[in-house]
């Protein structure tokens, strides 16, 4: 399974987007990859617009990094119980 952080937006992350391409694109080479050696490819597991501020200069807010944070737990709790799920 690919757990991963696009950095950009969904709206990015798209045909007519910022990058012109779609997430399931970028990592269209991992799932070829996959069944290659045979493995089982999972649906990947994608945050999206969670960019580093600090790397990328971005001032923010207390209320703003309070508000980052948790969407961060958020998803962290959202993969957790996703790996459980596999059990």
């Amino acid at each position: 399974m690919i757990v991963t952080s696009a950095g950009g937006s969904q709206q990015d992350l798209r045909h007519g987007g910022l990058m012109g391409v779609t997430m399931n694109e970028v990592l269209a080479p991992y799932e070829a990859f996959a069944r290659l050696v045979e493995v089982e490819y999972l649906r990947p597991f994608i945050t999206y617009a969670v960019p580093n501020p600090t790397t990328l200069n971005i001032p923010m807010t207390e209320d703003e990094r309070v508000e980052r944070r948790l969407l961060i737990e958020s998803r962290v709790h959202e993969l957790v119980e996703l790996i459980k799920s596999m059990d």
